[in-house]
């Protein structure tokens, strides 16, 4: 097993960029940011939950804000204890030119992506 670094690995830096999501120790995540299909992949630090899902997952993705809607989950946000390095992660992911999301747990989201994950994201800060 090995650890991610900050920066991209070299095997893949020249196709993948990397955030690792500051501010949230308990997360221990790392956004992706695929340049040629303009494409990020996220895991929990933003969720949109939606379609076809068990009655359990409904009720659950509904009281963390994140069925049916792109936002930051309440648990992620009772998580964060660093606000000001977790804005800066923030900033870095915005910086990227996407307009597609991969949203780990369920939808991939091609329309209004970058807005949607801005909103999310900055709704926390």
């Amino acid at each position: 097993m090995q650890t991610l670094r900050a920066a991209p690995e070299p095997e893949w830096e020249s196709e993948l960029d990397q955030v690792f999501v500051e501010g949230v120790p308990a997360l221990k995540e790392t956004i992706w940011f695929h340049r040629a299909s303009r494409t990020i992949i996220v895991t929990d630090v933003c969720q949109y939950v939606a379609g076809d899902v068990p009655l359990s997952s409904r009720l659950y993705t509904g009281l963390m804000g994140v069925y049916r809607r792109v936002a930051v989950s309440k648990a992620v946000r009772l998580a964060i204890k660093d606000r000001a390095a977790f804005a800066g992660s923030v900033r870095r992911i915005l910086a990227w030119d996407f307009d597609r999301v991969i949203f780990a747990h369920n939808v991939i989201l091609e329309r209004d992506a970058y807005g949607s994950v801005k909103r999310a994201l900055e709704a926390v800060l």
